[in-house]
């Protein structure tokens, strides 16, 4: 029994998995393979991408296992195809260990433990209500876009809560991607469009004399 692995799309998945030990069943990707399908997740609990793909030929192995990130990126693909056939083989101590071979060659034990169950936080609507996103983790889907030649991509703001992320109207692939938490402050970015165009002087004029009002009001 055998199944057919995209190794590019499992290498640019991988963007997105943990790197904490403490939740070592989210150092991986999680691969679910179906007879005529594969699909590949990751989340680190910040971001989560996911690309299902249609098998090219059936899928005689079938079932769901984490593939480790270490692995993943030690993998050096061959030139001329994308694909790999996975096999299981038996362990030590009656574990299973998976196989490879094609435009990779290699062999690994997969996560023991179980991926959370993802499509919990893939929310049923968006509110459009903006939201703060960590430029780092925009960057790891501008990468991954990269990787995969999806074109852009478009996060869908949705307030406090998870954000979908959309790849060039692309079916069958998305990202999820946590809001930063207002801390309620309230003081003035310093990018305020207001001073974008006060010379040094003056915007060193305007702080000074903020600094006046607050010390003022705490005098007072």
């Amino acid at each position: 029994m055998q199944a057919s692995i995209n190794i590019a799309t499992l290498k640019a998945i991988n963007l997105a998995a943990g790197t904490e030990q403490t939740r070592y069943y989210l150092c991986g990707v999680y691969v679910e393979v179906t007879a005529s399908t594969v699909t590949y997740t990751a989340t680190n609990g910040h971001i989560l991408l996911s690309r299902r793909e249609d098998s090219a030929e059936p899928n005689t192995l079938t079932g769901a296992w984490i593939i480790p990130s270490d692995f993943i990126k030690g993998a050096k693909p061959g030139r001329g195809t994308d694909y790999a056939t996975m096999v299981t083989v038996p362990g030590a101590n009656d574990s299973q260990m998976l196989a490879f071979t094609g435009t990779i060659t290699g062999m690994c034990a997969p996560v023991a433990g179980t991926f959370p169950p993802y499509q919990r936080i893939v929310p049923d609507k968006i509110s459009g209500e903006a939201a703060q996103y960590d430029g780092n983790y925009a960057g790891t889907f501008a990468k991954f876009a990269k990787a995969l030649d999806l074109g852009y991509f478009h996060i869908h703001h949705n307030g406090n809560v998870a954000a979908p992320v959309t790849f060039n109207s692309r079916q069958g692939v998305y990202g999820i991607i946590m809001p930063l938490r207002d801390n309620g402050s309230t003081a003035t970015p310093a990018w305020d469009p207001a001073c974008a165009v006060l010379s040094p002087d003056e915007r060193e004029a305007r702080s000074q004399a903020a600094h006046a009002a607050e010390l003022a009001r705490e005098a007072a």
